[in-house]
């Protein structure tokens, strides 16, 4: 990490918005972050000033373990072990559920 600030990491007032995170993933106005119960949760209009947000828990069927993202394409691996794919800038026609395509790996590759 580089530190661009004149203030140290140490000295920063820190703020604590979540606990059992297991992995995050920021892009430039939103954050998502996955629970150690597999739970996937968004943090929307983010900025410098505003480094926090109400979360919002997203309904998944899948119990995911890792995320990533870049410009609402969500990457997510599951504890299973499966790679899914989900563009979160997509509305989906029914609330309740979000479409995650599964890719699919050779079988020689390791996750």
């Amino acid at each position: 990490a580089v530190q661009k600030s004149a203030t140290r990491w140490l000295e920063a007032e820190w703020v604590h918005i979540a606990r059992d995170v297991v992995s995050i993933a920021v892009e430039d106005n939103r954050g998502w972050y996955v629970t150690s119960a597999g739970l996937l949760v968004k943090l929307q209009n983010l900025s410098a000033s505003k480094p926090f947000d109400y979360p919002e828990t997203i309904t998944c069927d899948l119990h995911l373990q890792k995320i990533t993202s870049r410009e609402g394409l969500l990457w997510a691996i599951t504890t299973g072990g499966t790679l899914h794919c989900w563009n979160s800038n997509v509305k989906e026609k029914k609330k309740s559920k979000n479409k995650w395509e599964e890719i699919k790996l050779e079988e020689n590759v390791e996750i």
